[in-house]
């Protein structure tokens, strides 16, 4: 990773790293546990939320992969309030399931 130019910031960065981790199957991050070959992350592999119509897909992708609402706002790189407002929106429970 040192040699690696990172186009983001460094947040950005702390966002690939958490979700590094929290995908790995074992104990140590591999170069395949990182996305950093790209210049920016694609759409469908990007956790960020940008597209209205897919948030509540990634919200809960998130949830699924962090396991916790701490975990899943610093996947997203949003505030634990943000959040929370965007569960209300899209009806996710504290579960991480869609409400009907």
């Amino acid at each position: 990773m040192k040699f690696h130019p990172w186009p983001g910031n460094i947040r950005e960065l702390n966002n690939v790293i958490i979700l590094a981790a929290y995908s790995t199957e074992g104990d140590t991050i591999s170069e395949s546990d990182l996305d950093i070959s790209e210049s920016a992350p694609t759409p469908e592999t990007s956790l960020l939320l940008k597209d209205p119509d897919k948030d509540r897909d990634r919200i809960i992708e998130a949830y699924r992969r962090g396991g916790s609402w701490t975990a899943v706002a610093k996947l997203l790189g949003i505030s634990e309030r943000a959040l929370l407002e965007q569960r209300k929106r899209h009806g996710i429970n504290k579960k991480g399931q869609v409400e009907s």
